[in-house]
């Protein structure tokens, strides 16, 4: 999915097929992501390995901020202190989809200091972060705000789709799911129930934004998100499926890591369908993710 929104898929095919798969239902994939991130961070938390985890997402976020410097590494005509504040800027905020790692680090690091709160207090805060992403983002995709500072910075990415606004709510949301044990006290058939009117939800609001939204903008914070991933997450947890999870886990990072620059690399061979782009890199990052797998039984900092 993350492949998919970064190639355009479907793009050369409908738009509006296009619009309902790369901003409704492929959108799932991030907030699902940190999910995962934060519910094994649950044991993490309580083992008191937490330093442990912090260090190995820090060293994993520099090594590709490092393999991708030539793409984002500010040049030689800026003043030197534009050129620091470029890279500053870069290193906090993630280059293109590492953004994600920077993220992820920013709500573990936020889940320690507020980890032992109440959860009536930890869901407050997730939540009310998760609403402020929501409404940022449609306060700069529909023009709500007259212009000036504030409205050109709402703009921005970051400003919404950042640690504390986006990757905290979800990742909140999976230590709490671990903490409290819900795998174990709802059944198949409700999260069943969650995840269809989840979707349902998901892809009406992906729909009206395709009517209604200057330009059909492409939105991250979704407020349907805030169910249809949850239930997702739940349910694929609570389903028995005979495959080697470590294994399907160390693919999707490789794959989500490389993706850009295979992305880059057919890109640059000329012109090419966004469809078949997208299952081209796909499949190439897929072989590339398989030597990473290798690379990694000795290296086990590049994944």
């Amino acid at each position: 999915m993350v492949v998919a929104m970064h190639a355009g898929f479907f793009t050369d095919l409908d738009e509006r097929l296009a619009y309902l798969a790369l901003n409704g239902l492929f959108r799932i994939a991030v907030p699902v992501f940190l999910l995962i991130n934060g519910y094994f961070f649950y044991q993490v938390f309580v083992s008191g390995e937490r330093g442990k985890w912090l260090v190995r997402v820090l060293i994993l976020y520099v090594v590709w901020m490092a393999f991708y410097a030539p793409f984002w590494l500010p040049g030689s005509q800026y003043s030197l202190l534009s050129w620091v504040f470029r890279v500053g800027r870069t290193m906090f905020f993630g280059y293109y989809h590492l953004w994600y790692l920077i993220g992820m680090l920013g709500a573990g690091v936020l889940m320690i200091f507020v980890g032992n709160a109440k959860t009536k207090v930890l869901v407050i805060a997730a939540s009310g972060a998760f609403l402020g992403g929501v409404a940022i983002q449609y306060m700069a995709s529909y023009h709500l705000l007259a212009t000036g500072r504030l409205a050109d910075t709402f703009t921005f990415t970051w400003s919404h789709r950042n640690f504390l606004l986006f990757a905290f709510p979800f990742f909140c949301g999976g230590f709490l799911i671990n903490k409290h044990k819900l795998l174990e006290k709802l059944s198949v058939g409700n999260l069943r129930v969650a995840v269809c009117a989840g979707l349902a939800l998901l892809l009406i609001e992906s729909s009206l934004n395709f009517v209604a939204s200057p330009s059909h903008a492409a939105l991250d914070n979704m407020l349907s998100l805030a169910i249809v991933s949850p239930a997702l997450f739940m349910l694929i947890m609570k389903t028995v499926i005979p495959v080697r999870s470590k294994e399907i886990s160390l693919y999707s990072t490789g794959i989500y890591l490389v993706h850009i620059l295979v992305l880059y690399a057919l890109q640059a061979t000329g012109h090419m369908s966004p469809t078949l782009l997208t299952l081209l890199t796909a499949f190439i990052a897929t072989g590339i993710a398989h030597c990473l797998i290798r690379l990694h039984r000795r290296f086990t900092f590049i994944l």
